[in-house]
């Protein structure tokens, strides 16, 4: 499936344009980024692939927790049925739960017309080595909402998604504990993520941004990170290298479009005490549509 069109440029998750019968318009919401300087930001694409970093890389390793999480909402009835398909970033985070941003799942409800909702993740195994050719078999899921932010803040912009079986043969990511971001707070940063200006819909690949700097918290509480990321990195883990292991710092909410993302902003929502508190009240060892999903 070819992609041809973005959505705006404040919301990551971008939308193939043969998902939408011609003639439809489909409203998309363009948040109001927050203000903030999380310092100087470089020109240079920093960006590669996770396949391309070294087979000893940590960073490589980590990079293999990161889904593609494509949501397809089918709005309407009988005839008039139409599908809208987003897609984004997530994180494994257990083997059976995958986190990411709640707006990489679109509207189910728009103009009042109830809609069905499919999520299929995503795993793209790596080579063995750098030389390799054979990524290997991708590894596929699909997934229903278990827990999510119910607020309009930004930074109630997460979901938690329970897989229809586990994932076990790649390692899921810890979350890192909250210290941020003072003289002795998260210092080496890195991001993962599937952007939609380097997407290959006939190979996806994860890419990272192997050197994201130090993260600056605002007052409203979102971080202000210099990750390079656009469309298509939403719900994106930023990852924190702590007690010897890359861990969940935040999830990407906010990015410039892919002509500004090299100097532009990028925000993300901490792994704050609300949504500890959600993955603490899940459990994480169950998969499957077990109960209603609950808002937080």
């Amino acid at each position: 499936m070819a992609i041809v069109a973005l959505v705006a440029d404040t919301a990551l998750a971008f939308r193939p344009q043969d998902a939408v019968p011609p003639g439809i318009q489909v409203p998309t919401v363009t948040p109001t980024a927050p203000v903030g300087d999380p310092g100087p930001v470089s020109s240079r694409d920093r960006r590669v692939r996770a396949d391309a970093l070294p087979s000893s890389s940590t960073l490589r390793e980590a990079a293999r927790a990161a889904a593609l999480v494509t949501t397809t909402n089918s709005i309407g009835h009988g005839d008039a049925v139409r599908r809208v398909s987003d897609i984004g970033t997530g994180v494994l985070i257990s083997t059976c739960h995958v986190l990411t941003a709640r707006h990489v799942l679109g509207d189910p409800r728009l103009d009042g017309e109830t809609a069905e909702q499919r999520i299929d993740i995503r795993f793209h195994t790596l080579p063995i080595s750098r030389e390799a050719t054979d990524p290997g078999e991708a590894i596929t899921r699909t997934a229903v909402v278990a827990a999510w932010g119910r607020s309009g803040r930004l930074l109630d912009d997460w979901a938690l998604l329970r897989l229809d079986r586990p994932v076990e043969s790649i390692t899921p990511l810890g979350l890192a504990e909250d210290a941020c971001c003072g003289a002795s707070g998260w210092i080496e940063n890195a991001l993962a993520g599937y952007p939609a200006d380097r997407f290959d819909p006939t190979a996806p690949a994860v890419w990272v941004d192997p050197d994201c700097g130090r993260l600056t918290r605002l007052a409203n509480g979102v971080l202000a990170t210099r990750c390079q990321a656009t469309s298509g990195n939403s719900g994106g883990p930023v990852l924190a290298f702590q007690d010897d292991a890359w861990r969940i710092v935040a999830i990407l909410t906010r990015a410039p479009g892919p002509r500004e993302m090299r100097t532009g902003q990028t925000y993300a929502i901490p792994i704050g005490a609300r949504l500890r508190r959600a993955i603490a009240d899940v459990d994480l060892g169950v998969c499957g549509e077990t109960s209603p999903p609950v808002p937080y």
